[in-house]
């Protein structure tokens, strides 16, 4: 896994090596997303993704572990979380 970064965004990704089977979120935990962004305003921003028309998953919520998170759905299936720290 490595966390890639440019200004305050932080995006993660995970290297799958060519004799793995990528899993699915959902395979991997339930509730798990397949990308997650960082951001300093996650309700401001899920009001974009809303206004826009963003498939929702989930509006934001404070999560145990200190951050406030939502998720949407993308064309392709694909889990996306915006969250941010409390």
């Amino acid at each position: 896994m490595a966390a890639l970064t440019h200004s305050a965004p932080v995006l993660l990704v995970r290297d799958v090596a060519a004799t793995e089977d990528p899993a699915p979120h959902d395979a991997v935990m339930p509730g798990l997303w397949d990308v997650y962004f960082w951001t300093d305003d996650a309700d401001g921003l899920f009001a974009e993704l809303r206004a826009n028309g963003a498939a929702i998953i989930h509006e934001p919520r404070d999560q145990d572990y200190g951050s406030r998170e939502c998720v949407v759905r993308d064309p392709d299936r694909h889990h996306i979380a915006f969250g941010q720290d409390l």
